[in-house]
C-alpha cells in the first residue's frame, strides 16, 4: 500500500481567447500545455469525471479539500468539470510510484484548479 503521499494545489487564471464558457477539453490542453504536466502526463489518456465522482479519487487525507476546493473557487451554480490523468510506474527496485493530475475547471468563473497527488511505496 501508500507509505508516502504528497499533493499540490495550483490555481490557474488565463486569459481566454475562446467566445463564451471555456470547455473541459480547453482547460486541459491549457494545463498540459504547461511545460511540468507535459512533460509527465502528456501522453496519457484523460478521464472526463463528474465533481462529485472526483471524490472517490482523492486519497483519504485529501478528501477533505473537495469539499474546500468547491466552497473557494466555485460560485454556486456553475457545472465544475474533471479531467483527470493517471500513471504508475517504477521509482525503485520494488517499489512503484502512482500520479494522478486532476484539472478542474469553473468554466463560468473561467478557473483551473490543478490538484496533483502522489503516492509512493518504500
Amino acid at each position: 500500500m501508500y507509505e508516502y503521499t504528497s499533493g499540490s494545489l495550483r490555481r490557474f487564471d488565463f486569459a481566454w481567447p475562446y467566445s463564451g464558457e471555456p470547455t473541459l477539453a480547453q482547460a486541459d490542453a491549457a494545463a498540459l500545455g504547461i511545460r511540468d504536466y507535459d512533460y509527465y502526463y502528456g501522453g496519457t489518456t484523460g478521464t472526463t469525471l463528474t465533481y462529485a465522482q472526483l471524490h472517490g479519487y482523492l486519497y483519504s487525507e485529501f478528501q477533505p479539500l473537495h469539499a474546500q476546493i468547491l466552497s473557494t473557487y466555485g460560485n454556486g451554480v456553475e457545472n465544475v468539470q474533471v479531467m483527470t490523468h493517471y500513471y504508475t510506474r517504477l521509482v525503485a527496485p520494488g517499489a512503484s510510484g502512482w500520479f494522478r493530475l486532476n484539472v478542474i475547471l469553473f468554466p463560468q468563473s473561467k478557473k483551473i484548479i490543478v490538484f496533483e497527488q502522489t503516492a509512493y511505496e518504500t
